[in-house]
């Protein structure tokens, strides 16, 4: 309740109330760290005048080590929170704020491949292991009666041999493409201006597709509230983070030039002036969670499908705003970032708007040239999309009689779909399986054994069979899904309202997915029990969550169908376009 009070007051207050409480922590750390130490002077001096440790020396020295130790872990608390909060006053302050991140001092930005599966792996792969043969061993090896459920513990190991295959593909991709680096012409980024960039990848000529390699510039707010799970003794309070898609600009792009360490793949997108700027300082969750605020991050990535193993890297650069206008606009961006992080504001209300939010519009992608490509220097490296096929190997389009068209999404058969198929096959399969023998100990832990053997299973196979046929001719949409991959059903194509191009995920890994929206038929709420439900929501939550929930609903239930994990916008437009026009032209025949 505090915390939602404080809220409301002016920074300034909140700020001053935060240095307090960490003088008020160091005081308290201070105090017990001199406790101890008085604590500890006696036991100490005997030690020191006879030369030898007595027998019952441990007790009188556990308390104040304890309190030592505790002092020691306020003191470094209030330290920590105190320089933070100085940090954050002078970079908003700086005139230069994204001089205060190291990597942002100069123009060259650097990406290295991730290294944190090795530690992973050793934890999971050894630790897990080394903890499955030992429980193997003394329950069921050595015991008289064997305890088969021990058998579940092996999920410890297959989930190290998982992370293992990420590590050697991790350390592959790292030998294979080493250190990449951005080039910032423009440092930093100007919003209402042409952000330039050059980047350098190990790449060989004769490598990258005809389409060339992807490049993405996007905004994202990354903010944190708190959530509260359990009751009673077991409740626990944890910083929920979350990343939403604000703006992305995309292009397909072919290299400048080649030269002994590889390809220069220029990047050039017209940033719009209607979006924040740069938090210079990566923030806590809890820091975000705790006083509201928002994060922004501008993020260019650029991915190429290669032979063997694709190229990927990713900079977090800065966009700030233009010198031309700082004086004029400042107050204006300011006043868009504070109406961003007000949408995280701690009423009831807000919580279900916060859980509902998705990444799905499809205005919210585009080719980053909002203005006229006159000014673009890199407008001759562009690929546009000239697509007369799918991009990805498991969709294929036919063409019918006239106007129609099917679209045959198969399933993901590749070598990502078929580990993710073997994890799903083995948990589930160990998981149904030690239900037999848990029932015998407890009913509701077989059941819990059960019931997620039977998700695995039942998503592997979806995992599996899940396919999806859109057939546009004759006047009508004949929609085949199997897998759970949507409703389906045949229906006039006059009772298509739209084709939208959306996107899913979040900021590690953005889908496309192309959605068959049928025209509305009522609110989504198809009974009493449900309306009644809402009703109550609404008095709770309040109008505004509740009015939110029932789109999200209607719309869910309007939609017929879904072709998802697209990786590439360009032929996510062009199939949704080819759709569309086939509609329209059934409409027509219709």
């Amino acid at each position: 309740m505090l915390r939602i009070l404080s809220r409301f007051l002016p920074e300034g207050i909140r700020r001053t109330l935060r240095t307090l409480k960490s003088w008020l922590f160091g005081a308290i750390g201070v105090g017990l760290c001199i406790g101890a130490v008085v604590m500890l002077y006696d036991p100490l001096s005997t030690i020191i005048n006879t030369g030898s440790v007595p027998e019952d020396i441990f007790r009188p020295l556990f308390i104040p080590g304890v309190m030592l130790f505790i002092g020691v872990g306020f003191v470094y608390t209030a330290v920590t929170n105190y320089r933070r909060e100085k940090v954050y006053e002078e970079i908003e302050d700086m005139e230069e704020p994204w001089t205060a991140r190291e990597a942002w001092q100069s123009s060259t930005l650097t990406h290295e491949n991730s290294q944190s599966w090795g530690f992973f792996t050793t934890v999971f792969l050894g630790g897990g292991g080394a903890l499955a043969g030992w429980i193997i061993w003394t329950a069921i090896i050595t015991a008289e009666t064997p305890e088969w459920p021990a058998l579940f513990v092996l999920i410890f190991p297959l989930a190290g041999v998982f992370m293992a295959v990420q590590m050697v593909k991790a350390y592959r991709r790292r030998q294979r493409f080493g250190i990449s680096e951005a080039e910032l012409e423009t440092m930093p980024g100007r919003l209402g201006e042409r952000f330039l960039a050059q980047v350098h990848a190990r790449i060989d000529r004769d490598e990258l597709p005809e389409h060339g390699a992807q490049v993405q510039l996007s905004c994202y707010r990354r903010s944190a509230r708190y959530e509260t799970t359990g009751s009673g003794d077991n409740k626990k309070r944890t910083a929920k983070e979350k990343k939403r898609l604000l703006w992305r600009g995309e292009k397909q792009m072919r290299p400048m030039s080649y030269d002994a360490d590889g390809a220069l793949i220029p990047v050039s997108f017209q940033v719009p002036d209607d979006m924040p700027e740069s938090t210079a300082m990566k923030r806590s969750k809890k820091y975000l969670a705790r006083t509201g605020k928002s994060d922004f991050m501008w993020v260019l990535t650029v991915r190429a499908e290669l032979p063997g193993i694709d190229y990927r890297s990713r900079f977090e650069v800065p966009v700030y705003e233009s010198d031309d206008n700082t004086s004029t606009n400042g107050t204006a961006s300011a006043s868009l970032q504070k109406e961003h992080e007000a949408e995280d504001a701690s009423e009831p209300s807000e919580k279900v708007m916060w859980d509902l939010e998705r990444d799905e519009e499809a205005l919210q992608v585009d080719s980053g040239e909002a203005e006229a490509t006159t000014d673009d220097p890199y407008a001759e490296y562009v690929v546009e999309p000239n697509l007369t096929e799918p991009i990805s190997k498991n969709i294929s389009i036919e063409r019918l009689g006239g106007r129609g068209i099917r679209v045959h999404m198969k399933p993901d058969r590749s070598l990502k779909g078929i580990g993710l198929l073997a994890f799903l096959v083995v948990f589930g399969i160990g998981m149904t399986v030690g239900s037999v023998f848990a029932f015998g100990a407890n009913f509701l832990g077989g059941a819990i054994f059960l019931f997620f053997g039977i998700v695995c299973l039942w998503a592997a196979w979806s995992t599996w069979h899940r396919e999806v046929i859109i057939s546009v001719s004759d006047g009508e949409v004949d929609i085949q899904t199997e897998g759970g991959a949507g409703q389906g059903g045949r229906f006039p194509a006059t009772e298509v309202e739209d084709i939208k191009v959306l996107i899913s995920g979040n900021e590690s890994s953005s889908n496309y997915e192309i959605a068959v929206q049928k025209r509305a038929s009522g609110d989504g709420l198809d009974s009493g029990t449900a309306k009644g439900v809402m009703d109550t929501m609404g008095q709770v939550l309040g109008e505004e969550a509740t009015g939110k929930m029932k789109e999200k609903m209607s719309e869910a239930k309007n939609r017929v169908a879904h072709l998802d994990g697209l990786h590439n916008k360009q032929e996510a437009d062009w199939i949704a376009e080819q759709l569309r026009e086939a509609v329209e032209a059934e409409k027509r025949y219709a």
